[in-house]
């Protein structure tokens, strides 16, 4: 991977097998377009929005510094998965 800054790349990541490949792939490309025409997103030399995979993610500790968005869920994802673990998880239903 190029070099890049770790305060100004935005990262979505995507599962590594073949489903969310298919499924999950697409929109975080269409996620990442429409971030990178967002007024907010600016022109910075060293500001990019990356979509890689969840091994390329759980692989190299520097990256994961970057701000993430993770796509998928945690039988797909192994970031959604380790986040399910750490995070607090709130279900609701019929919006309440």
């Amino acid at each position: 991977m190029q070099q890049l800054d770790v305060n100004q790349t935005i990262l979505i990541v995507v599962g590594s097998d073949i489903n969310p490949e298919e499924k999950d792939r697409p929109l975080a490309y269409y996620l990442k377009q429409a971030i990178e025409k967002s007024p907010e997103y600016g022109s910075l030399p060293f500001r990019k929005c990356i979509v890689i995979s969840d091994s390329l993610y759980e692989s190299d500790k520097i990256i994961q510094i970057c701000p993430t968005i993770s796509i998928g869920g945690p039988g797909v994802n192994a970031l959604a998965a380790r986040l399910a673990e750490i995070l607090p998880i709130q279900i609701s239903k019929d919006d309440r």
